[in-house]
């Protein structure tokens, strides 16, 4: 298993039950967590100049989604490696996704080792999909 001790990840999802699950699971490896219940929120409180962290983005949220958000931070010219994840995947959010930049995309339910993987990989710089 991967360590995270150095690693901030920022998890946007509007299920709380994800996002708390989430937290208890990257924490467990070490990782700092955020939690974000929005996309919204997360525009409104993240720090894009910390190094080493890295966004888990759920892609189907109410008003701004993920695909939007990726969109957003691909605008503003950020650069945090971006992992999405969905409950419904396909080609054609699969191709939204590595457009807009993300570097892996995660079908849910996520395993644990495949979730610390995508996070290890993302913070390197390394697309996985």
């Amino acid at each position: 298993m991967e360590e995270l001790a150095t690693v901030t990840v920022h998890v946007v999802d509007d299920d709380d039950a994800v996002r708390d699950s989430m937290c208890v699971l990257l924490e467990s490896y070490g990782a700092t967590v955020e939690l974000y219940p929005s996309a919204r929120a997360f525009l409104e409180r993240v720090n894009m100049e910390d190094g080493g962290a890295c966004l888990l983005l759920d892609l189907n949220m109410p008003g701004m989604s993920g695909i939007e958000l990726l969109g957003e931070l691909k605008k503003g010219g950020d650069v945090l490696p971006v992992i999405a994840m969905t409950g419904q995947c396909d080609a054609s959010v699969r191709t939204k996704v590595t457009d807009a930049g993300a570097l892996a995309l995660l079908e849910k339910p996520i395993g644990e080792e495949e979730l610390v993987s995508a996070i290890a990989r993302a913070v390197a710089g390394i697309a996985s999909y």
